[in-house]
């Protein structure tokens, strides 16, 4: 049986360790509170009550430093039990690629105490 984990977005770097922390969403005009639980270079996977539908656009406000940075994003069909949904993320620039980079391979990560306005 195939292990559907073996992915290409699993061989990219990726978070190394369970992730829960909070981040915002915003998809249409509606901003929403939900927690990645898996992060790499290629995309993440939000636990969220909330679920866009397939192939909808979202940006992603994960937070770095006092700042946020803004992920544009698909959302994409998942095969977990949990609550939420997969983000294939796109049209990265390089600048915000290194910092999603940065923020994937530290320790520890940074929680968004403030809604971006």
């Amino acid at each position: 049986m195939e292990d559907k984990r073996q992915h290409s977005r699993r061989k990219k770097i990726r978070s190394q360790t369970p992730l829960d922390h909070p981040v915002y969403w915003k998809h249409q005009n509606d901003e929403n509170l939900g927690y990645i639980c898996d992060i790499s270079l290629s995309g993440c996977f939000i636990s969220s009550r909330i679920i866009p539908g397939e192939n909808a656009k979202v940006i992603i406000y994960l937070p770095y430093g006092e700042k946020f940075i803004l992920l544009p994003g698909l959302v994409k069909p998942q095969q977990r039990k949990l609550s939420g949904f997969g983000v294939v993320f796109n049209d990265l620039t390089a600048r915000k690629l290194t910092a999603l980079a940065l923020y994937v391979t530290q320790s520890s990560m940074p929680v968004a105490d403030r809604r971006r306005r």
